[in-house]
């Protein structure tokens, strides 16, 4: 699909995020004035503030500043978006202004863009900004639930907006969710009602979440922020391996428009979990397929973008219109899937190749996770802080078609190299019997191993499994 060639170029504009994107304005070559910086954020739970810095006092009509509010699609100022403050031009200008406006509408989920009328028209000045800190906003913070490094099976749910009951999502205290969508219209991305030039193989698992639209803006708002506040979960996971296709359907005419989308649902569901709970934590999720590319044309091609340049293109969206600290899960199923004996590939159909796809990063399995790690480590993919965002591994399914020992030998390598990897902050095994060489349950010896794990208690399985595998350092078979 994309090379890492162009990875790395799009990689190094991220570094530019204050030049224009190529929908900002029809008029901004005649800017002499691009914002150097542009922020807007919470000064207490009702006041937002927006500044910027300007490098020298732009040409104006009137010699006045604007501050228009957008909406999450917008990416150029209209005649129907309203202008909610003016000031004097200045290389400094700032703004105060109410969350809510007149009407008593939150702006929790709206965009800000500095303008100046120039030749009659408002031309932006710098990329919208959202709010960036919308926790300062919070009325339901609570502490976060105590799960251990292995998460239980029964502390995470798939919420399908609209057909899981929220209630039993209560009782049942689960605090990791996977919110998808398939049955509430309103939320679907308005391109996946329209035809697709190049269709999936395959069922439409899930829908995009629709920000393209004021009607989707508000439902998507409302649902996470109900959602929020009518649980106990303190971990959303927004959609499911959203760089493909086939689990986070939509028909846009190019990836850079399909990532897009998704960034305008996720700063939208971001925003609405945040200001309810302060301590909620916000994930993009990602499968293993990392810098595989395929050929234009191929059905592939279209199927899915590799999670390294979906991050890439997702984390340019976001810093261009206000860093937020958005956390990454991934999927990190051995290669191929429903084979768990990797480090013997002989008795795999294809082995040397799907061994050679690891080795060469092209897919991530919990035996190269550095490759994964070592991306996100780099200073443009950090957060707010500087720090490296958090990453969980809330779906590892490990076949017991090779065997329940090959299972829980394959489990505990798992569980070492994410244990001995500083990125990764916990994992979760898929342990569902999906038929045939799709059983992921776990029985006898997997079972143990499973239950110790849990614990955090290794013991006498981590040398069970090394001497089962034949090897005396985990490191001889898994990177950390």
């Amino acid at each position: 699909m994309r090379s890492l060639k162009r990875s790395l170029v799009v990689l190094f504009a991220m570094v530019m995020f204050f030049a224009f994107s190529t929908g900002a304005s029809a008029n901004t070559a005649v800017v002499t004035a691009i914002a150097t910086s542009a922020s807007a954020r919470l000064s207490n739970a009702s006041t937002v503030v927006y500044s910027a810095t300007l490098p020298s006092i732009p040409t104006t009509d009137d010699g006045m500043l604007y501050l228009y509010q957008l909406m999450p699609f917008e990416y150029s100022v209209s005649a129907n978006d309203p202008c909610i403050a003016s000031a004097p031009v200045s290389v400094n200008p700032s703004f105060a202004f109410g969350l809510t406006d007149a009407a008593g509408a939150s702006r929790i989920c709206s965009k800000f863009a500095l303008c100046a009328l120039i030749g009659g028209k408002p031309v932006m000045l710098a990329n919208a900004q959202y709010i960036t800190n919308p926790e300062v906003a919070a009325y339901a913070t609570r502490p976060l639930q105590g799960v251990g490094f292995v998460e239980p099976t029964n502390k995470m749910v798939l919420y399908r907006v609209g057909e899981t009951n929220i209630a039993a999502v209560l009782r049942d205290n689960y605090s990791t969710a996977v919110i998808v969508n398939r049955a509430d219209s309103t939320l679907i991305n308005p391109s996946a009602k329209k035809g697709d030039s190049h269709p999936i193989r395959g069922p439409k698992m899930y829908y995009q979440f629709n920000a393209s639209t004021a009607q989707g803006v508000v439902k998507l708002y409302e649902t996470m922020s109900y959602f929020t506040a009518n649980t106990r979960v303190d971990e959303f996971i927004i959609g499911n391996e959203v760089n493909n296709r086939i689990w986070n359907y939509a028909a846009a005419p190019d990836w850079s428009s399909y990532v897009r989308d998704y960034a305008q649902a996720f700063r939208v569901s971001y925003n609405a979990i945040k200001s309810v709970n302060a301590n909620a934590k916000v994930y993009v999720s990602i499968d293993q397929m990392w810098n595989m590319d395929h050929p234009a044309g191929s059905y592939k091609y279209y199927e899915y973008m590799d999670g390294l340049d979906f991050l890439i293109e997702f984390n340019a969206d976001i810093m261009t219109e206000g860093n937020i600290d958005w956390n990454l899960c991934q999927h990190p199923y051995p290669n191929p899937m429903l084979y768990a004996k990797f480090w013997d590939m002989s008795g795999c159909s294809g082995g040397d190749t799907y061994a050679a796809q690891v080795a060469a990063g092209q897919v991530v399995t919990f035996q190269n996770l550095p490759v994964m790690t070592g991306f996100m480590s780099l200073p443009v993919m950090k957060n707010t802080r500087g720090a490296v965002r958090e990453i969980i591994l809330p779906e590892i399914g490990i076949t017991q078609a090779q065997g329940v020992e090959v299972q829980a030998a394959a489990m505990m390598a798992c569980y070492q190299a994410a244990r001995n990897n500083p990125c990764i902050k916990r994992i979760y095994y898929h342990r569902m019997n999906e038929g045939g060489k799709s059983n992921f349950s776990t029985t006898g010896i997997s079972e143990e191993m499973y239950n110790s794990l849990i614990t955090d208690n290794a013991g006498k399985y981590n040398d069970w499994a090394k001497n089962y595998i034949g090897i005396s350092d985990w490191r001889q078979i898994v990177s950390y």
